[in-house]
């Protein structure tokens, strides 16, 4: 029950309980609204539309970009690339390896390349625009909060470029190689983990190529990114190790009550039963705890498992770690990352200036919480105060919140010229009582009547 920047809506009205200090109600004609399925779904997104397990390989390749080692045969593999906007494959095809020694990343590209002849590779010293080249380009989103990200690209020649928009001064050791063959050309490198700020054994990856060697550019990606290439929201996720943990799905993220969709996979031989921990935390405050129940799992079998999991507040970010446990208690698997909490509420109000024979504007409340406060434990409070003084000239209070959006009419009461303020509280239960989730002040001024002919 997200999207708030949805625009269709439907429009859905109930009654509402009230309470105010004078005898009109500063909210009327208030409809509940929802967003509709099609649009919550394009404005949210969805789970990435590719994922890679990343395996230990049982030795290291030899990085010279011939990728005959035996090594790479050990390697997960990249199905087939798509055109950046996803529509179509690519026409040219480009598959990529990645395997994993230790702290270190390998990676290789094989580019299918029909006109070998025309490839570009005039960047001759790392750090230039290799991107101008015929080039692979690599994606980093090390703690998946798909916004930041670390990019590597890489020409035919073996000069590579790092960047990283949020560190000018991020500079990698990376080792590389590269050959130009018949009718393709092909890469490999390797990488520290901690080099690409990897905080778990899952993160954001992306496999990108720019083709120039027909005269045009030819965009293709292994996850389609449906524009430029550094969307992070876009990028595929890979998987660390061969992980007793198939998919980890946090959720939205919002105050109230959410849940973690977490699909365990059983990577050994034997029948083994499994359950998952989460831990969550915001801040410096300790850490709560919920547990699975235990899945009976075949040997290769996947089971998905939901767990609810409750934000009390929207100051700080909230930490989330997955756990896969065996029957005796030891982990398996683990995954980790922080990911930002939702503003809970926004509101707009029609004006902010009124003439004294005004006495109504439109009002729109937009909520972003858990379905516990959306249906029931959530209340709405709308008070009037004249400013400076913060006297209160009327409150409402609105009870169940029945849908993202509440559209109302502010009806004023009779006012003197002057200053005052519209505040939108939005509250939850807690220990002490409705506790304070968010707050929006809007400022209004009261002038004399404007003249009329």
């Amino acid at each position: 029950m997200r999207g708030l920047l949805a625009l269709a809506l439907i429009a859905l009205t109930i009654g509402v309980a009230t309470c105010q200090t004078t005898d009109q109600p500063l909210l009327t004609d208030i409809t509940w609204q929802t967003p509709s399925a099609v649009a919550t779904a394009a404005s949210l997104g969805g789970a990435p539309s590719k994922q890679i397990g990343i395996p230990a390989l049982l030795t290291a390749p030899v990085v010279d970009g011939s990728l005959d080692d035996p090594a790479w045969e050990a390697a997960a593999t990249t199905d087939a690339w798509m055109d950046v906007s996803g529509s179509a494959e690519a026409p040219v095809q480009t598959q990529a390896w990645v395997g994993r020694i230790g702290e270190r990343l390998y990676l290789a590209a094989r580019c299918t390349e029909p006109n070998i002849a025309g490839v570009r590779a005039e960047v001759t010293e790392d750090g230039g625009s290799v991107w101008n080249d015929d080039c692979v380009e690599l994606f980093f989103d090390g703690n998946l909060d798909k916004e930041t990200y670390r990019q590597i690209g890489i020409n035919s020649l073996g000069v590579v470029t790092a960047f990283d928009r949020a560190d000018a001064e991020w500079s990698p050791a990376i080792e590389r190689g590269a050959l130009v063959g018949e009718g393709q050309w092909s890469v490999e490198l390797s990488i520290g983990i901690s080099d690409l700020a990897i905080l778990s054994n899952a993160f954001g990856l992306n496999f990108c190529r720019e083709r120039r060697a027909d005269g045009d550019t030819e965009l293709s990606c292994w996850s389609p990114t449906g524009k430029g290439f550094g969307q992070p929201a876009s990028f595929g996720l890979a998987m660390l190790g061969a992980s007793y943990l198939s998919s980890f799905d946090p959720g939205d993220a919002a105050v109230g009550l959410n849940s973690v969709a977490v699909v365990m996979l059983n990577d050994s031989e034997e029948a083994q039963r499994l359950r998952v921990r989460l831990q969550w935390w915001q801040g410096d405050e300790i850490a709560r705890e919920a547990f699975s129940s235990y899945q009976e799992l075949a040997p290769g079998a996947e089971r998905e498992v939901t767990i609810p999991y409750t934000i009390s507040h929207a100051g700080e970010p909230v930490t989330l770690e997955v756990v896969v446990l065996d029957e005796r208690g030891a982990s398996l698997a683990q995954r980790a990352l922080v990911k930002p909490i939702r503003p809970p509420m926004g509101s707009v109000l029609g004006q902010s200036l009124f003439f004294l024979d005004e006495a109504q504007a439109g009002m729109q409340v937009r909520l972003d919480v858990g379905e516990d406060l959306l249906r029931d434990r959530g209340q709405l409070i709308v008070a009037l105060f004249e400013q400076p003084s913060m006297s209160l000239i009327a409150r409402q209070e609105i009870t169940p919140l029945a849908a993202p959006v509440l559209s109302a009419r502010l009806a004023l009461p009779e006012l003197k010229t002057g200053s005052y303020s519209l505040h939108v509280i939005l509250k939850q239960p807690g220990l002490d009582g409705p506790m304070r989730v968010a707050e929006d002040i809007h400022a209004i001024r009261v002038l004399p009547s404007r003249l009329r002919d």
